[in-house]
């Protein structure tokens, strides 16, 4: 019997992890989905919220079960009888740090296999042209050379483009801050979701308007910059997204490009 175990916090469960789970249920015969505690971080949901969640979204598998669980992961693979760990991967840089843990995990106890699962995202409402899935993207910009090159060309999943065209001529730091802002935006709406599937409510704090671009002939490109937060305009404040909309005729001709933020 083929037996795995996926742990992770799961704080919160994603569609993405869901994904994961019902491909292993299919790969093992059992498959145990371990909620891991870690004390060194400030959770959004307790345990039992996070074993309550995961529960309800497996309910249909039945070789699928949620256990908690603290200590080595290589310890609760011996304790259950299980010889695969399960992991997800989204992206180069989760390669390399996966790598070195399933490294050490396989030092500790050398029966101890590791199965990568390559992470997709299904996009509703479009055709199935691709079995429903899509590949995650993952952008690193460094200085060309011919390796690079050779290897692109190798990997059908690789492509090479100029940095000006990743970046719309943006320096490093300020194309930094721009992904910075769309992570931390998509972090906020996946909490936001995942407290609304768990009948909690969310509460949101409106920050104001975060500078996305700053066009060279903008009369003001001395003064605003792109990561600056602006929350008034001529003297006016506002703290709604409302509120700049019936603004925005005052500011049409700064050549900026904006977005609302707030928090939970």
């Amino acid at each position: 019997m083929k037996v795995a175990v996926f742990p992770g916090s799961f704080d919160p469960l994603t569609l993405g992890h869901l994904d994961l789970i019902k491909r292993g249920s299919a790969l093992f015969d059992q498959l145990a989905v371990a909620v891991m505690t870690n004390e060194s971080k400030n959770p959004l949901f307790t345990v039992e919220e996070r074993v309550a969640q995961i529960k309800e979204a497996v309910s249909g598998l039945d070789n699928v079960s949620v256990i908690t669980t603290e200590g080595l992961t290589v310890d609760l693979m011996n304790r259950i009888g299980a010889d695969y760990l399960m992991r997800g991967l989204r992206n180069t840089t989760d390669f390399q740090y996966e790598r070195d843990i399933a490294a050490m995990n396989n030092f500790l106890d050398d029966q101890c296999e590791t199965v990568f699962f390559l992470a997709f995202v299904k996009i509703k409402g479009h055709p199935d042209r691709y079995k429903g899935s899509f590949m995650l993207t993952s952008v690193a910009i460094q200085r060309a050379h011919p390796a690079t090159y050779l290897y692109a060309k190798m990997m059908p999943y690789m492509s090479i483009e100029s940095a000006e065209d990743v970046t719309g001529g943006q320096n490093s730091a300020t194309y930094d801050r721009v992904q910075k802002f769309y992570m931390d935006s998509s972090i906020n709406e996946a909490i936001a979701v995942a407290y609304n599937a768990a009948h909690q409510k969310v509460t949101r704090r409106y920050l104001g308007i975060y500078v996305l671009q700053v066009q060279p002939n903008s009369k003001f490109k001395h003064d605003i910059h792109v990561g600056d937060t602006i929350t008034k305009v001529d003297g006016h404040h506002f703290n709604t997204a409302q509120g700049f909309q019936k603004l925005r005729w005052a500011i049409r001709w700064l050549n900026v490009q904006f977005a609302n933020i707030s928090t939970n």
